[in-house]
């Protein structure tokens, strides 16, 4: 196949939309919170466990205001989930968690918290009242540690080690609640039989927040796309694999923009031989300020390629009734009960006619642009520039 190259120039408007009458769209932005559990499980002198017992399950929970400032019934799919090292949150604008003297950023967290919580959260259960923001949420924990065991009385018996487990915990001795206060004591008699181990419980709870936004800042997205072929800058890949991309690069606070995107391509039928017409299935894709570079990957063994971009309730004024009625690929799509409206088609007459190139991601987040080139076997941005300027 053909490889051709033409480098991306931003300062030029690739496309514009023109959106109907409304002036406002009703969208959603969505939060993240971490909310740290502590599991603190003792064995007194007698050698009975209190509370716990290490090995086995343990079942607990919490019960918080998740609205705040925020009008409870504008919260809506809300879930929880463990916490985990491939997470982002930490990078996000909408993500709140309470720093402690061990845990000022991610690295920290990771370390002091994540590596000594239960190895293993499961059945989570969060029941949120949409009339009060009152979140309640359940869950059981197995009481083995990531990969360090917390010891108490180890902690307990080192400098100001009762501080230490205060520390952790974001406590004071004045605001340490009286059993913890009562078992430390216990703990700290240094019996043989005396043991004690703290569990971190990690949850991410995600939740909407519906948004009313002014559908001026959703034109102002200049979105840009291509395809090519993945073979062109990983050569390790499949000859046939191709990827379409669509990349915003520049996105407002706020926003959030869903597509319905079709590819059409070409494949060899193995039996006659013959390049026929593929029409893969359409894929949702969905942008927001951290998720501002999305791909939909397809097969193909020769151009021209195209696609149909459908857009989340926002409809062009620009395009004529007849259209509508001819556009041969539906000038409405639905999708879990919404209307996408056409926004764009795309077609390509030779591969990678355009790529997304450094210049590109200069106001994308960098956790995006590692996923993007991650693809194509790079963790460098200037390698992959360099691949993509030498096919």
């Amino acid at each position: 196949m053909k490889k051709l190259t033409l480098f991306l120039i931003l300062s030029i408007l690739i496309f514009s939309t023109v959106v109907g009458n409304s002036a406002e769209l009703q969208s959603y932005v969505t939060h993240y919170r971490l909310d740290t559990g502590v599991i603190f499980v003792w064995k007194n002198s007698a050698g009975v466990w209190q509370d716990g017992e290490p090995g086995k399950n343990y079942t607990s929970g919490y019960t918080l205001d998740l609205a705040r400032n925020i009008n409870p019934s504008d919260i809506y799919d809300v879930c929880v989930y463990p916490y985990s090292l491939d997470s982002y949150y930490f990078e996000s604008e909408n993500f709140l968690w309470f720093p402690t003297l061990y845990a000022t950023n991610k690295e920290e967290y990771n370390l002091n918290y994540y590596l000594t919580a239960s190895n293993n959260i499961k059945n989570v259960v969060a029941n949120y009242n949409n009339q009060t923001g009152s979140l309640q949420v359940i869950y059981t924990a197995d009481l083995l540690p990531v990969e360090t065991l917390f010891n108490v009385k180890q902690t307990l018996n080192t400098t100001n080690g009762e501080q230490i487990i205060y520390n952790y915990m974001g406590l004071t001795p004045e605001t340490a609640p009286a059993d913890l206060k009562a078992a430390l004591e216990e703990v700290k008699t240094f019996h043989p039989n005396v043991e004690g181990y703290l569990y971190f419980v990690p949850t991410i709870i995600e939740y909407k927040v519906k948004k009313t936004i002014d559908i001026e800042a959703m034109n102002a997205i200049r979105y840009l796309f291509s395809t090519f072929n993945d073979y062109t800058i990983n050569r390790t890949a499949n000859t046939k694999n191709h990827t379409f991309w669509m990349l915003a690069p520049e996105y407002p606070t706020g926003v959030t923009d869903e597509f319905l995107v079709e590819v059409r391509s070409h494949v060899i039928n193995t039996d006659t031989g013959i390049l026929e017409r593929r029409v893969n299935p359409i894929t949702h894709i969905e942008f927001n300020e951290n998720q501002v570079v999305q791909t939909v990957n397809f097969i193909a063994d020769g151009t021209p390629i195209d696609a149909t971009i459908w857009r989340k309730g926002i409809e062009r004024a620009d395009i004529s009734e007849v259209f509508k009625q001819q556009f041969f690929r539906g000038y409405t799509k639905e999708h879990n009960g919404e209307t996408y409206y056409f926004y764009q088609y795309y077609q390509s007459a030779a591969d990678g006619e355009m790529y997304p190139i450094k210049k590109a991601f200069e106001k994308v987040p960098s956790a995006n642009t590692q996923s993007f080139i991650g693809r194509y076997g790079f963790t460098n941005i200037d390698d992959y520039e360099y691949r993509v300027l030498n096919p």
